[in-house]
């Protein structure tokens, strides 16, 4: 049996990137302290403002949802799972890493690629930073249902890319896009 490089319970998930084992409690609070750091990072979301989470019922964006929820909890924030008639202040996307990577490479091939300008300013998308595998995995240990057929639809391209590549991907688009 392999432990969590934090306790000695069983070790549910392996984050390779930073080469550290991690148990189920273990695991849902570093995917809620990551949410908050990039959150922080991004300021994006001040107090008193109204938030609607954008989802598409996925495992994957449920769990985003999940983790939104866990993360703001302390927050002054009201955080909306629909829409409604109040003035909503931020868009929170549930896209993960390897969305963000397939809607790069869509917007290349297609010539629809979105520029800095046709970005809202309203607009946060904190789950790029998250990969399907890590989603997928929590989404699992909070009881969502999910089957593997759903992973279906991210790139064939990027399937057995690492999380390394996708970021660094994302983050070279991203000052190209600055750039122009």
């Amino acid at each position: 049996m392999v432990s969590c490089s934090s306790c000695n319970k069983s070790a549910v998930y392996y984050a390779q990137h930073f080469g550290k084992l991690f148990c189920k409690s273990h695991f849902k609070k570093h995917m809620v302290m990551k949410l908050k750091r990039e959150l922080y990072r991004l300021k994006a979301i001040k107090p008193g403002e109204t938030v609607l989470i954008h989802t598409n019922g996925s495992p994957s964006s449920m769990a985003a949802l999940d983790l939104m929820v866990n993360a703001t909890s302390t927050w002054r924030i009201k955080l909306l799972k629909k829409h409604s008639k109040e003035t909503i202040d931020k868009h929170v996307f549930t896209n993960f890493l390897q969305d963000g990577v397939n809607g790069i490479l869509k917007g290349m091939m297609t010539g629809e690629l979105k520029t800095q300008e046709s970005i809202s300013g309203n607009e946060v998308r904190p789950f790029l930073i998250f990969s399907g595998k890590a989603l997928a995995t929590y989404a699992i240990l909070t009881g969502l249902n999910f089957t593997e057929g759903e992973t279906k639809e991210l790139s064939t391209v990027f399937q057995s890319a690492s999380v390394a590549l996708c970021l660094n991907f994302t983050k070279a688009y991203e000052k190209l896009r600055q750039e122009f």
